[in-house]
């Protein structure tokens, strides 16, 4: 498709209607592709929904997920028994120096 004339410079030329038809083929390649890859991505889709339809059924069926956080009583009491027993070695300590 290309051609390099006989002259001093070697200059080249490009024979354009020659591209047509290895466009034409590249252009069918990636036209099948393309289609191979769009069904590809709506099956991973679908079996997506499926999946989370199933992990929703579960998390509702066994009501995972239902409770909200809290802040608990014994954690409350847990954080004043260790500012306690902070408080405790800091001032034992102060009181031997």
């Amino acid at each position: 498709l290309v051609r390099t004339a006989q002259d001093e410079m070697g200059t080249k030329s490009v024979n354009y209607i020659g591209l047509i038809a290895p466009m034409i083929a590249a252009t069918k390649t990636l036209q099948t592709e393309n289609e191979a890859l769009k069904a590809e991505l709506a099956h991973l889709q679908s079996a997506q929904t499926d999946l989370l339809e199933k992990v929703n059924g579960i998390a509702l069926h066994t009501g995972y997920g239902q409770k909200r956080a809290g802040f608990d009583p014994w954690m409350l009491m847990a954080l004043f028994v260790m500012a306690a027993a902070t408080t405790v070695v800091f001032v034992a300590r102060k009181n031997k120096a």
